[in-house]
């Protein structure tokens, strides 16, 4: 009888890294929130939370709102009254006027994803190709230089595929620029990933990268000083509920980020309850200052080099039926003039990309009705016949 058992071992200075860190993540609360699933969600004061204790955050003023919402930001989303499609709600949170929310951190939070981080891919850039473990099915912006994007939005259906450990799948959006080396990213949509959440729940999650001087920062959700919280009701980083296979009713996120054309920032913005949930500073951001070069949105699915790959979205080849997911649907992007266009025609063009027919596909729609809108369906079983 043979048995291996391994155990992750922190060296003293390691350890009170980790101490420093969860110091600064967990701010004193003013309010505690406990979770269904045993998380804690606690209501910070807004003026003293860990974003601002980035080094370049030293002296910035909290925003409260935008200076201006995307032109036309109110079109094509009166189709959310319809019973076909609702949002998938977090828990309600009703954090005291002046604090935020944010999920507190453990110290097995943040060991899991130091790990994860690591493996995560930080771009999505035209030049993707086959990844060892990872796979895509995606709608991307073929590369213009003559083109700047200044957001993006979507409507996602959320799913809960049923993957393994050392597994993860997304269904998301996000947009970049800079040379590969320094590239700045922002992610948003939702995840199955037991090994950064320790359960197989759906999450919605954002997601931030960008290089500062010779280091490359960012990391998922609150677990780093960088998004700035503004909303008392609503956060990232908590479960959400996901659709059914042949349900009449589906569920999504609805969601939109896109630059203030003042300052700079980029702001994360629900677009089902037309709220704004909080931003980025252009300071973290270098290569976004004056917008993105790429968009992407899609599905993303990550295992293990040469072992079985995961399912996409719920696990099915798109077979045309919204009510079978996974569909990505009213795409939108924000151009350089802060009016929010369908990304088709002579100017703005896009391509698909599957990496493996085999395990995972996409059927893009184009213009689908007023409903739908421009959208696409993705998804796949994945399994050991993927690839690398």
């Amino acid at each position: 009888h043979c048995q291996v058992q391994g155990v992750s071992i922190l060296t003293d200075e390691e350890d009170l890294e980790m101490e420093r860190s969860l110091n600064m993540l967990n701010k004193p609360p003013k309010k505690t929130i406990k979770t269904k699933e045993g998380g804690t969600i606690d209501c910070i004061d807004m003026y003293k939370q860990p974003s601002l204790d980035h080094p370049l955050l030293k002296d910035h003023k909290i925003r409260m709102r935008p200076t201006s919402l995307p032109k036309n930001s109110m079109e094509g989303i009166s189709h959310l009254s319809e019973r076909k499609f609702t949002m998938s709600r977090p828990m309600s949170i009703s954090c005291p006027e002046g604090t935020v929310p944010i999920p507190r951190t453990k110290r097995e939070d943040l060991i899991r994803a130091k790990s994860f981080s690591q493996s995560f891919p930080r771009n999505m850039h035209p030049l993707t190709g086959i990844t060892p473990g990872k796979h895509l099915a995606i709608i991307r912006s073929v590369p213009d230089p003559k083109i700047t994007y200044k957001g993006i939005q979507a409507d996602l259906n959320v799913l809960n595929p049923t993957i393994q450990a050392n597994q993860r799948s997304f269904g998301q959006f996000w947009i970049e620029n800079g040379s590969p080396s320094v590239r700045n990213s922002l992610q948003f949509g939702w995840m199955v990933a037991p090994d950064l959440y320790g359960n197989n729940s759906t999450y919605v999650f954002m997601y931030w990268s960008a290089m500062h001087g010779k280091n490359m920062e960012g990391c998922f959700n609150y677990l780093c000083k960088g998004f700035v919280q503004t909303s008392k009701s609503y956060c990232v980083g908590v479960p959400l509920k996901a659709s059914t296979y042949g349900s009449k009713t589906q569920l999504e996120t609805n969601h939109m980020i896109f630059q203030d054309r003042v300052t700079g920032d980029w702001w994360l913005r629900n677009t089902f309850v037309n709220a704004n949930i909080g931003y980025w500073p252009k300071a973290l951001l270098p290569e976004l200052a004056e917008g993105a070069s790429q968009v992407v949105w899609g599905g993303h699915a990550v295992g293990q080099p040469n072992k079985a790959s995961p399912p996409m979205g719920n696990g099915l080849f798109p077979d045309g039926n919204y009510r079978h997911g996974s569909y990505v649907r009213q795409i939108k992007i924000i151009d350089k003039s802060n009016i929010i266009l369908d990304p088709w025609g002579p100017y703005y063009k896009l391509e698909s990309f599957i990496d493996n027919t085999h395990c995972y596909n996409l059927k893009d729609f184009g213009y689908n009705g007023e409903q739908l809108g421009f959208s696409f369906y993705f998804g796949g079983p994945g399994g050991v016949d993927c690839g690398i």
